[in-house]
Order: structure tokens, then C-alpha cells, then sequence
């Protein structure tokens, strides 16, 4: 099996790999639009054919791997500037074949590949030895169910699930609506495993949400927020239970498409609305926070 080996690139550099044949490849960071993935030979100085556009802009590190499972070497390079994970794939004389550009928002800058290897539990393991927890997020909700898989392997360590699980799209379809709930059920089945039910408000990439300030000439109330967000939020409520999740702001971020108080008597709305007891809303509005995150109310 393919070794997978990562790099960060912190500044104008050339860093070299080796795959599992014995070639050698580098990756040049000039801090220039584009930047170059380059093949050589066994010595660095012997600049072999091939050169590559990564298509990103700020790349922050590069990280080899088989990410399609088909034995050969690719290489996986997140950047910020442009919110994009760039992934070139191998082809069978070593080089480069194809490449695909995924947009993945929020200013990348590390990547690794979630096949839940030993090295990674092992690492992961060191979380529960100092008593420290895990925040997660994507805004692919499609990969909580690999995030149950690690709950279930470490059970002793603290997952916390942030921004409702993925992006939040009230326009969403039936079908759309329905995966993101089986995914949300798959990772709360994991007891260790809480939520921050919030983060629903902000942009990811170039996707806004239909509320944001760009597409309203005036802001957002409360209700009609509730109104708009009230199915997901009911629904991760409900999953996890009270005492697992914790209203969050997610500010300064949301604030593009709601303000602060508006925000919060929308979660106030939402309490009420699923006639949470007060033992529920002291959980959501504050116990849930401090018990994942270890600290002490006065």
C-alpha cells in the first residue's frame, strides 16, 4: 500500500517527495498566481518533462496519497485565497494524468486522507490521554458517517460537531434535506459525539445563503430566520437531545447575512417553538458548551 506523506508550505520553497517507486516530484511555491507542480529526475537539479498548474492561489501544503484507490501516486494541494482543494491524479507512468478542482470554502490549509490508519487513530488517541476534545467541521455533511466511524473507534474522546453538520441550505431540495438528516442521525448515534446548532447563516465560497446581505435590502428578522432554518435546527435537536447541543454564534462570520440579536432571540424562538423544559434550555443555552469544552460555571 501507498505511504502517504504531507507538507506545509510556509514559504517560497521547493519540497520534495519520493513515491513508492522511487520518483521523485516537487512542489514549487513562488507566491505567484498558479502555481507549478514539477517532476524530476533522481537528482533535484535534473528537471524532467512535466509541469503542472495546481489552479490555486495561496497553496498551504501538499499531501501525497491514493485518493482514488487505484495504486498510484496523486497529490492533494489545499489554497487558501481561492478556497479550492486541487487534486492531481497519478497515471501509470508515474506522472500526472488528470486533475479535478473541488471548491471547499473557508480558507483550506491542510488535507489528509480519511482512511482511518493506524498513525491517524494512534494520533487521534492523544487527545483523550491530555483530556482534550475534537471540533469538526465540512460543509459536506456527506462525511459524518466516515466522523461516526472515527467516534467509534475512539469513543473516549469528545466530538464536537460544528455548524449543524455542513452547509445549510433552507432552499435545499427533499431529496437533499433527507441525506443531510440520515447523515446527522449516522454521527449522533456516536453518544461521545455533540453538536453546535448554529453557523446555519454563513457563506461557503462563493455560495451564500438566500438571506445573506447581498440579496436583501433589508436585513432579516427573527421569526422569518426561524421560519427558513427552523426544520434543520428542530431536527439536530431532536437527534442528539438537548443536553448534546449547544446554540452557537459563529461570529464575527454570520454576521454577513444576520445580526447578533437577532440571531440569538431566533435561537430563543426556536426553544420555544420545541417547548424545551428549562432543565433543556440551561443544556442548550450553556451546560451542553461547558461540559464538552471542560470549563467551570460559577
Amino acid at each position: 500500500s501507498l505511504l502517504f506523506s504531507s507538507a506545509l508550505i510556509s514559504s517560497p520553497n521547493v519540497i520534495s517527495f519520493k513515491n513508492k517507486n522511487h520518483k521523485r516530484f516537487s512542489f514549487k511555491n513562488d507566491f505567484k498566481p498558479n502555481y507549478f507542480l514539477k517532476t524530476f529526475g533522481e537528482s533535484i537539479q535534473e528537471e524532467g518533462s512535466g509541469i503542472h498548474k495546481t489552479g490555486g492561489f495561496f497553496p498551504h501544503a501538499i499531501t501525497l496519497g491514493d485518493f482514488n484507490n487505484d495504486g498510484k501516486t496523486d497529490f492533494a494541494i489545499p489554497s487558501s485565497a481561492s478556497q479550492t482543494l486541487t487534486v492531481l491524479f497519478g497515471d501509470s507512468d508515474d506522472g500526472i494524468g488528470s486533475k479535478k478542482f473541488y471548491p471547499v470554502g473557508m480558507g483550506p490549509t491542510w488535507v489528509t486522507k480519511t482512511d482511518l490508519n493506524q498513525d491517524f487513530l494512534e494520533g487521534y488517541g492523544i487527545l483523550a490521554k491530555y483530556n482534550l476534545s475534537y471540533d469538526n467541521y465540512s460543509p459536506d455533511h456527506h462525511r459524518l458517517p466516515n466522523l461516526a466511524k472515527l467516534g467509534n473507534a475512539q469513543p473516549e474522546v469528545t466530538i464536537i460537531v460544528n455548524h449543524l453538520g455542513g452547509r445549510i441550505d433552507p432552499d435545499a431540495s427533499d431529496n437533499e434535506f433527507n441525506a443531510w438528516k440520515q447523515n446527522i442521525s449516522a454521527i449522533a448515534n456516536c453518544p461521545q459525539a455533540v453538536m453546535k446548532v448554529g453557523g446555519a447563516q454563513q457563506r461557503v465560497g462563493s455560495w451564500e445563503p438566500p438571506f445573506h446581505m447581498h440579496k436583501r435590502s433589508k436585513p432579516i428578522g427573527s421569526e422569518e430566520l426561524c421560519a427558513k432554518l427552523f426544520p434543520y435546527y428542530e431536527y439536530a435537536i431532536q437527534a442528539f437531545g438537548p443536553d448534546r447541543c449547544m446554540f452557537e454564534s459563529n461570529f464575527p462570520v454570520d454576521k454577513e447575512g444576520v445580526s447578533y440579536r437577532t440571531l440569538w432571540n431566533a435561537f430563543k424562538i426556536i426553544a420555544e417553538r420545541m417547548h424545551l423544559s428549562d432543565g433543556d434550555k440551561d443544556a442548550i443555552f450553556r451546560r451542553t458548551a461547558a461540559n464538552a469544552y471542560r470549563l467551570e460555571l460559577s
